[in-house]
């Protein structure tokens, strides 16, 4: 009987085991890079690097998931997702990418966190719930979540962020002669940092919250920062 729950265990283990799916392409024929993911976090490193890396690695991933690696033309495309419809199969897979250094990145992510560090390009991102880490040069940044907080480090143009609850940090290396970032927040704290030289036209309104300006308002400026929140403080700091 022992021998019998020990088989027993031991291939329970093995059928909930996470395995792990590696490929590598050409990084220098790549110039975009699409992730879409159910459940998971998503990690994505630029590097200079040869080989562009995509490592998965299955949580829970059973005979309804589907994961697809591959590369067409210069974008190279992960996607996991559930194929049909009903049931209770649950898709989470963690993926970890090496990628060129300048790349546009896309991400869509059911649940899970998103990290992201070392590329020079634009980012999208949007998310159901999870946090958001993006530490890199960005040109241009489109954001979304539900849920979590959002922390940007290294903008250099133009912003969107739209949050439904959590806060929100965003650090500008420099600001743009002129563009628009717009941050809304149904509630959490929004902060912004911003070199002391900086030149904004600002428009800060809190439902319920303290609001702080250390840039101040220039009203013949091109850029424009709108930032709202229905519950929540909002700085603008100058940069340290």
């Amino acid at each position: 009987m022992k021998s019998l729950f020990l088989a027993l265990t031991l291939t329970s283990a093995v059928a909930f085991a996470a395995t792990t799916e590696t490929k590598d392409f050409d990084a220098k024929t790549i110039r975009e890079v699409d992730v879409e993911n159910t459940t998971g976090s998503i990690k994505i490193t630029g590097t200079d690097d040869a080989r562009a890396t995509v490592i998965a690695e299955k949580i829970k991933f059973d005979d309804k998931c589907r994961l697809e690696i591959l590369q067409k033309g210069d974008k190279l495309s992960v996607d996991v997702d559930r194929k049909g419809f009903g049931g209770n199969s649950k898709c989470e897979v963690n993926l970890t990418l090496t990628v060129p250094r300048n790349v546009e990145v896309n991400v869509e992510n059911g649940s899970g966190n998103f990290e992201l560090s070392g590329t020079h390009g634009e980012v999208d991102y949007s998310l159901g719930s999870g946090n958001v880490n993006i530490d890199a040069q960005v040109i241009k940044l489109e954001g979304k979540s539900g849920s979590g907080s959002s922390t940007v480090t290294g903008l250099t143009g133009e912003a969107e962020v739209k949050t439904g609850s959590g806060n929100t940090n965003l650090t500008y290396s420099s600001v743009p002669p002129k563009g628009e970032l717009s941050i809304k927040s149904g509630s959490g704290n929004t902060t912004v940092l911003m070199p002391a030289e900086a030149k904004i036209k600002a428009s800060l309104v809190s439902g319920s919250g303290s609001i702080l300006n250390e840039i101040g308002d220039h009203s013949d400026s091109r850029f424009k920062v709108s930032l709202r929140t229905g519950s929540g403080s909002i700085s603008i700091k100058k940069a340290q």
